[in-house]
């Protein structure tokens, strides 16, 4: 029993770990083991998606799955929405982990702006360290002009790690957006 425990103990310091290398404008919302002694994370993006990942022991990326967006998620309860003038809504939403997540909402529907108002500090350390990453990768470049593929971190790596390209590959998740399954559906021919 107790080497379980160990062994559980140290899945949540290797996610912890992983956490912290969340993709830029990526925020966390949950964390967990589940009974395979697996990290899941629930991961909300700058799109508004809802990302299930799971990693096994060694923090190795074992499924990656869009699970919704942050739009279709109930109100919070205790929460009102307000809109301003310019017909954009603000409204707190809660996520099946329990997380709360602000929203600004465009008249078109659009998310303009969403943070996670109950994790204060952290979400700007993450968000100011996540922008300085993005910076550095869009300001420079070889002046292509290729657009960056609509695929998720995981999905780039697991990419990266099996040499397939994703410009070639059609994404299954939300907004066309490639995902894990994706890229290793396009390694393995299919």
């Amino acid at each position: 029993m107790g080497q379980v425990a160990d062994t559980a103990g140290q899945a949540v310091d290797e996610a912890a770990g992983a956490a912290q290398d969340l993709a830029p404008g990526t925020q966390l919302l949950s964390e967990t083991v589940n009974d395979a002694g697996q990290t899941v994370q629930r991961t909300v993006d700058e799109s508004g998606n809802i990302i299930e990942t799971t990693l096994d022991e060694s923090g190795e990326l074992v499924d990656e799955d869009i699970t919704g967006t942050v739009t279709d998620l109930p109100a919070a309860e205790g929460y009102e929405e307000s809109s301003n003038e310019e017909g954009q809504t603000t409204r707190t939403v809660k996520d099946e982990s329990g997380a709360l997540i602000s929203l600004q909402i465009g008249p078109d529907g659009s998310i303009l702006d969403l943070k996670l108002p109950d994790l204060g500090d952290t979400v700007e350390e993450v968000t100011e360290t996540a922008s300085e990453t993005t910076e550095g990768v869009t300001g420079g470049g070889d002046g292509s002009g290729e657009e960056e593929p609509n695929a998720t971190h995981a999905a780039k790596q697991k990419a990266e790690q099996l040499g397939v390209d994703l410009s070639g590959i059609e994404g299954s998740g939300a907004e066309g957006r490639i995902t894990v399954k994706d890229v290793v559906s396009a390694a393995n021919g299919g």
